[in-house]
């Protein structure tokens, strides 16, 4: 076989020998992530709807029927006895303090009592009573009703003073308005108005004082009678 030409010539005449690169090996595979799924245009929801929760989907069947009466409301229930009490005792307490005040009239001044009768009613708080020179004031607590006691001078007859129990007692010759015939009858001689004291030192104070005032407008009220 003849040679050829190209192979007598020398080899760096030849082609250039194609250089062999090294493989390029991957790291062992590792388990891939997929890729966060971003949510479509179709699904992104407006600013408004930010607070607005998707109930998650429930197989139970729920009614929409609405109940045919109204639930019942629980009757109203009446103050117990003690908050009755205290309601009292406040407004007692708010009917010392306003007669406790001190007046202009140099006259006048208050003393404490312990108890406080109207015919066959007795006051369950006693007040202070409050004397001027033409009447005696005082608050008459009974039943829950607040009723304000004026009892002018000259409407006081058969006054008398009883120093054992430290009370005064008289009657009013006429029927007091604020009064059921039954609890006061001004015809019944044991009906009476008593104002009983806490010392007998007050007792003295209020006779000297009824003494000296109510006889002067007892003499006054029946010299206009006349």
């Amino acid at each position: 076989m003849p040679t050829r030409f190209k192979d007598t010539l020398p080899t760096f005449y030849g082609p250039p020998r194609k250089l062999k690169s090294p493989a390029l090996r991957l790291p062992p595979s590792e388990p891939q992530t997929p890729p966060p799924s971003f949510p479509s245009s179709s699904t992104l929801s407006s600013p408004d709807d930010a607070d607005t929760v998707t109930p998650p989907y429930s197989n139970q069947l729920h009614s929409s029927h609405l109940p045919l009466s109204k639930p019942r409301l629980p009757p109203p229930r009446r103050p117990s006895l003690s908050d009755q009490l205290a309601s009292i005792g406040a407004s007692a307490q708010a009917l010392v303090d306003s007669l406790s005040k001190p007046t202009n009239d140099p006259l006048s001044f208050t003393l404490p009592t312990l108890r406080l009768v109207v015919g066959r009613l007795e006051c369950k708080f006693p007040s202070p009573v409050s004397f001027s020179p033409h009447l005696l004031r005082y608050q008459f607590l009974h039943g829950g009703h607040d009723i304000a006691m004026l009892m002018y001078f000259q409407d006081m007859v058969d006054v008398t003073f009883h120093l054992p129990s430290l009370s005064v007692k008289f009657k009013i010759p006429h029927p007091l308005t604020e009064f059921a015939h039954g609890d006061y009858d001004h015809l019944n001689r044991n009906h009476m108005l008593h104002i009983g004291f806490a010392s007998a030192t007050d007792l003295a104070r209020a006779k000297a004082f009824l003494q000296q005032h109510w006889r002067k407008q007892t003499r006054y009220a029946l010299e206009r009678r006349r």
